[in-house]
C-alpha cells in the first residue's frame, strides 16, 4: 500500500470567549456532523454541554455520548463568518496535515500568482462535514487545460484539484489548500492494524496457513444479511483469539506511536458506529 491518501484541509478561524484562533479544518462531505477535538475545546475555553448523537450505518442505528457546543468560523482571507450551530466534540481525529501545496503549485502558470494558506501545526482540530453547505460554495474557479489542475475559491480559502501527475512534471497531489498524508497516519495505521500487527504469528512472504484458510472460509460461507444489518461469524475459537490480542497488545506497549495511532483509529469508528464496545466478564476464581 504505497499510494499516498491526500484528503482535504484548510486552515479557518474560529471565534472563542477570548480570541480568534486559527484551526486546522478537514472538511468532509462524507459525514453531516461537525466534529471538534476535546483538547482543542478546552484549551480555548469552548462552552460544551453534555449530549448524544445519533449514527446511522449499515450495521444499523447507534446512539453515542458526546459533547455538544456552537462556534463560529471565520475565513482567514475575507473575515465572513459562518455560524456552525450544532458541532460535537470527539478525543482525537486520527490525521495529520502536511505542508502546503503553495510551492509545488507554482509549477503550473495559471496558479503562480495564487495564494494558498500555510499550514501552522499538523494537528487537525475540527472536521466540517455536510451540515454546513457554505463550506462547499465554489465562490471561483482558476481552470487551464483538461489534463491541468485547477483550482476552486471556497469561503475558507482556495482548494486544488488535479492529476497526481502530469506530463513533464514533478507530481503534484491532489488536496485543499494543504494537505493529510495517509501514508504515515492513515493508510500505514490501518495497513499494520489488519496486516501486520499480527507479525509474530505469521510470515507475510509465505503462503496463508491452513489456519488462515480455515477461518477466511468460515466468515465466506457464514457471513448472513439480516434486517439490521449484516451478521460475520468469529472466525477463531475465543482461546486463540485472545492469544492474537495478547501479541497485538504487547506490540502496542513496545511501539506508543503505534498505540497512540491504533487508538485514534479505532475511537473514530466507534464514533462513525463501525465499532462498540463489550463488557468482558471476568472468570470467577
Amino acid at each position: 500500500m504505497g499510494k499516498q491518501v491526500r484528503l482535504k484541509v484548510t486552515s479557518v478561524g474560529i471565534l472563542t470567549p477570548k480570541w480568534l484562533v486559527k484551526a486546522m479544518a478537514f472538511i468532509d462531505n462524507g459525514l453531516d456532523t461537525t466534529l471538534i477535538t476535546k483538547d482543542f475545546a478546552v484549551k480555548n475555553h469552548i462552552t460544551t454541554q453534555p449530549s448524544s448523537s445519533t449514527i446511522s450505518t449499515v450495521n444499523g442505528i447507534k446512539t453515542t455520548s458526546a459533547d455538544r457546543t456552537s462556534v463560529t468560523l471565520m475565513s482567514l482571507d475575507s473575515g465572513e463568518r459562518v455560524e456552525m450551530t450544532e458541532a460535537f466534540t470527539i478525543a482525537e481525529l486520527p490525521m495529520r496535515a502536511v505542508k502546503s501545496i503553495g510551492e509545488p503549485a507554482t509549477r503550473w502558470t495559471h496558479l503562480r500568482d495564487l495564494h494558498f494558506e500555510e499550514a501552522d501545526s499538523s494537528k487537525i482540530d475540527l472536521l466540517i462535514g455536510s451540515d454546513m453547505p457554505e463550506a462547499y460554495w465554489v465562490l471561483d474557479q482558476r481552470l487551464d487545460g483538461r489534463e491541468e489542475p485547477y483550482t476552486a475559491r471556497t469561503v475558507f480559502g482556495r482548494t486544488l484539484f488535479g492529476s497526481h501527475h502530469s506530463a513533464n512534471r514533478k507530481p503534484l497531489s491532489n488536496n485543499f489548500t494543504n494537505t493529510i498524508v495517509g501514508d504515515d497516519v492513515i493508510e500505514q495505521t490501518l495497513q499494520r492494524m489488519y496486516d501486520n500487527e499480527f507479525d509474530e504469528l505469521s510470515d507475510q512472504k509465505r503462503a496463508p496457513s491452513v489456519e488462515d484458510n480455515r477461518a477466511l472460509a468460515k466468515v465466506e460461507t457464514g457471513t448472513r444479511y439480516q434486517p439490521d444489518g449484516f451478521k460475520v461469524p468469529l472466525p477463531w475459537k475465543p482461546g486463540y483469539a485472545l492469544k492474537r490480542l495478547g501479541y497485538l497488545k504487547r506490540r502496542l506497549v513496545r511501539d506508543t506511536g503505534l498505540c497512540r495511532q491504533f487508538t485514534s483509529a479505532m475511537q473514530w469508528k466507534e464514533h462513525l458506529g463501525y465499532t462498540e464496545r463489550v463488557v468482558v466478564s471476568q472468570p470467577r476464581g
